[in-house]
C-alpha cells in the first residue's frame, strides 16, 4: 500500500509557531529549510519535514536518518520503507511505500501552454489540447504532475528528460510508455481543492490518499 498524506500549510509555522518547529527538525531538513529565501517556501519546507515525521510516526518509526542519493533523492538510511516529498503553492504532500516510490503536487496557475510542445511528447500534446481549450490548463497540470511522479519515483533526477518518456492516460488507469526500466510502475492522481493536481507513481498497486491538518500535529 502507498500511502499519501497531504495537507495545506494554511495558519501554520507562522512566527513562534515556525522557530518551535524548526527547532525539533534534523539537521538535513534544517539544511532545506535555510537553503530557501522566501518565508512561504521556508514553511513549506518546514511542513514537508512535519509531515514526513508525521507518516513514519503512522508507520511506527519515531526516528531516522535520511541520506541522499547520487541523483539527489532522499533516502531512509535504514529500514525498507521510502519516502517521497513534494509541495507547490500552498500545499504538501508526502508518499510512504515499501518500494520505490515518487509524489508530484502541482498547483493550477496560469502558464504558457506551448511548454508542453516543447518538454513532453506528441501523444502527450495531443491528449492536453485534444478537446479544446476549456480544460486545457488542467489537462496540463495532470500531465505534469504524473510524469514528475515517475521522474521522482525511479530517481534519475535531471538525468531523465520530460520527453524521456510518455504516460498514457487511459480510461481506468494511468500507463508509462518507456525503455529505460523493466520495473512495473503503478500511478494514481487526485485532484485537491483549490486547484491542485497530487499524483503518485510506485511499484505497489494500491494508494490511499490521507488529508491531515498540519497545524493539530
Amino acid at each position: 500500500m502507498i500511502k499519501v498524506y497531504f495537507s495545506t500549510i494554511d495558519g501554520f509555522g507562522i512566527g513562534q509557531d515556525f522557530l518551535n518547529r524548526y527547532a525539533k527538525m534534523p539537521d538535513y531538513r534544517k539544511q532545506k529549510i535555510d537553503g530557501t529565501k522566501d518565508p512561504i517556501d521556508k514553511r513549506l519546507s518546514l511542513g514537508a519535514g512535519v509531515l514526513l515525521n508525521y507518516a513514519l510516526k503512522e508507520e511506527g518509526i519515531t526516528s531516522h536518518d535520511v541520506v541522499v542519493g547520487e541523483n539527489g533523492k532522499p533516502y531512509l538510511k535504514d529500514g525498507n520503507l521510502h519516502f517521497n516529498l513534494s509541495h507547490s503553492g500552498d500545499m504538501v504532500a508526502c508518499a510512504i511505500s515499501n518500494g520505490e516510490v515518487g509524489c508530484d503536487v502541482q498547483e493550477k496557475r496560469a502558464v504558457n501552454l506551448e511548454l508542453a510542445k516543447r518538454y513532453f511528447c506528441p501523444s502527450e500534446v495531443e491528449y492536453i489540447f485534444a478537446n479544446g481549450k476549456g480544460d486545457v490548463e488542467d489537462r496540463f497540470f495532470r500531465t505534469w504532475a504524473v510524469k514528475e511522479s515517475f521522474i521522482k519515483a525511479v530517481g534519475l533526477g535531471i538525468g531523465l528528460k520530460l520527453n524521456g518518456f510518455c504516460v498514457e492516460f487511459l480510461r481506468d488507469k494511468i500507463e508509462v510508455v518507456q525503455d529505460i526500466f523493466k520495473d512495473k510502475f503503478y500511478f494514481k492522481d487526485f485532484d485537491l481543492a483549490g486547484g491542485y493536481k497530487l499524483a503518485v507513481c510506485g511499484k505497489e498497486k494500491e494508494f490511499e490518499f490521507i488529508q491531515v491538518n498540519l497545524t493539530k500535529i
